[in-house]
């Protein structure tokens, strides 16, 4: 009993070793993608693990194509087809028997594939191949996964503000294994072209000739950041209100440009409808990435249309009262306006009291935009008493200064009225300058509007030169034929106090005499030294003294040679 377990668990641990060490973790095993079983199976080796030597016969369903003695532990067999070279083993069945038993059955129709590793009793496969000679697959493949190096870390750039992406280049991994790398794939190579947005995942892929594979990725991101343009942003629109207090705004749309694509919005739109006041109108360009851009400008619409005020009254004209007063009355005033009236307002209202003489009274509307317009008109309240004038001046009569003036003074006159406010008005003042002549002086009441005449009389300067008789030639020719050979003064003889003096054009003094008498003492045209003064035009001056005042008379005269 004892020497049947120890005999069993050797036979175990070899069978394993030798199971390690012919189909284990190596690379004897045939690849992946060449191995098996095509049809049927043309061709089985075998080993024996047992540990008797038996004599054994191998057949299929077509003979016995195998007999001999086999070893413990090593002892292997090939087994070929009855049928032939590269002909599947007849039947579905190979038997491995002894004369007296059966020791194992294979079946080789790759219904259930038979591998490398596969055991049958004491028999394991240790080969094998199907029709065209295509290997049997090993049970257990090799395991050990190909390595990756130098696998990139993510990549992440900023694009070029005049694209939409970027040529992206890395340093490619490398791979290796025990055995042997059937493929290594990827999916982006180093300089390929990564649009800008999310994330682009890079992945690297190794598969060795048992499938074994390993993998590497890395994320290539390609960031914009590059702010989009907004060109030809409108500047502020100033528009003032139509009669519905609103106004229609328009103008050119901005448009916008990016690196990469770009959408436009705002928050108005031209042609739009805009209440009364300032509304800010934003343009927003936002390129995919999320980068924006805004352009603002205001559309101000204002009101500038005064208010309207309808119906205002006429000048009103009311007699005083015995009071000296008047109540009026009117239809008050109305006004619209195309925002709305905020308030109307006025300096009278119907029903008050009015003083003799003329009101102004003012209505003011405003509207709600501080707009306003003015209504006015009068109320005339007359006095039909009338004024009764005291003590108007007598005419006045003076003579006139060596100038040709007079000072004249008087007192005013007086005025009485039933309710006064009368105020006296004249067209000359006492002590005011009146010239020779006839002057009418006059007083009316100011608040009268038709100014009626209540005191007139005339104030009558006199040149006194004139009532002597004085008779100035204006011509003088001292050619000697007796006639105008001298400057003749009418009368001047009756003023013996007197002076006479010529000059030149330039103010220059050519002739001056006292006592003038048209004798003895008379002007022959000559100048003070002698010689005889050049045909033109001279001025003179003659005084005379008149009951103690000092008149002067003024002229030209004419010389003619």
């Amino acid at each position: 009993m004892f020497f049947s377990k120890r005999k069993a668990i050797l036979c175990c641990l070899l069978s394993l070793l030798t199971y390690l060490q012919i189909f284990g973790q190596d690379c004897s095993c045939p690849p992946i993608n060449t191995c098996g079983c095509d049809v049927g199976l043309t061709k089985l080796t075998v080993e024996f693990t047992g540990l008797l030597g038996l004599t054994v016969i191998v057949e299929d369903e077509g003979g016995v194509i195998h007999s001999g003695l086999l070893l413990v532990n090593g002892s292997i067999v090939d087994i070929e087809s009855s049928a032939g070279v590269d002909q599947p083993f007849v039947g579905d069945l190979v038997t491995i028997r002894t004369t007296l038993a059966v020791l194992a059955t294979i079946n080789t129709s790759c219904v259930d594939p038979v591998t490398i590793g596969s055991t049958f009793g004491d028999y394991t496969v240790i080969g094998g191949e199907s029709v065209g000679g295509t290997p049997i697959c090993c049970e257990v493949m090799e395991s050990t996964d190909p390595v990756i190096s130098g696998c990139p870390s993510d990549i992440v750039i900023d694009v070029n503000p005049t694209s939409c992406g970027e040529n992206v280049s890395w340093t490619a991994p490398t791979v290796s294994d025990n055995c042997n790398v059937m493929s290594f794939t990827n999916s982006h190579n180093p300089g390929d072209f990564f649009t800008v947005g999310s994330p682009t995942l890079v992945a690297y892929t190794a598969e060795d000739d048992y499938g074994n594979t390993a993998a590497c990725s890395f994320n290539v991101t390609v960031n914009d950041n590059t702010d989009p343009v907004i060109n030809n942003c409108p500047t502020d629109i100033n528009i003032v209100v139509d009669p519905s207090c609103q106004a229609t705004a328009t103008w050119t749309e901005p448009t916008a440009t990016d690196n990469c694509s770009v959408t436009m919005s705002s928050d108005h739109t031209s042609g739009e409808v805009f209440s009364l006041g300032t509304t800010i109108v934003t343009y927003t360009a936002q390129d995919a990435a999320g980068n924006t851009t805004t352009c603002s400008f205001n559309v101000i619409v204002t009101d500038d249309t005064p208010p309207v005020i309808n119906n205002c009254p006429t000048d009103i004209n009311i007699v005083v009262d015995p009071s000296c007063q008047a109540t009026a009355t009117w239809t008050e005033p109305t006004a619209t306006d195309n925002c709305g009236i905020a308030d109307i307002t006025s300096t009278h209202q119907p029903g008050d009291i009015f003083p003799e003489g003329t009101t102004e009274v003012t209505y003011t509307a405003t509207d709600v935009n501080r707009n306003s317009t003015k209504c006015t008109f009068n109320v005339i309240i007359n006095n039909d008493d009338v004024p009764v004038v005291s003590a108007c001046p007598d005419d006045i009569t003076d003579n006139a200064d060596d100038a040709g003036e007079a000072v004249i003074t008087w007192n005013p006159p007086t005025v009485e009225n039933a309710c006064g406010g009368v105020v006296l008005v004249s067209s000359h003042d006492p002590g005011s300058v009146f010239t020779a002549g006839t002057t009418n002086v006059t007083y009316w009441d100011d608040n009268d509007p038709d100014q009626t005449i209540l005191c007139s009389f005339n104030v009558v300067v006199t040149n006194v030169t004139e009532n002597k008789g004085i008779d100035i030639a204006d011509v003088i020719t001292p050619d000697g034929d007796e006639i105008n050979d001298k400057w003749i003064i009418g009368n001047i003889e009756n003023f013996s106090d007197n002076k006479v003096v010529v000059a030149d054009r330039w103010g220059n003094v050519i002739y001056e005499a006292a006592g003038y008498n048209n004798g003895t003492i008379v002007w022959t045209g000559m100048i003070n030294n002698g010689i005889l003064a050049p045909t033109g035009t001279y001025f003179y001056y003659v005084e005379v003294t008149l009951n103690g005042k000092r008149v002067r008379e003024t002229g030209f005269i004419e010389l003619i040679q």
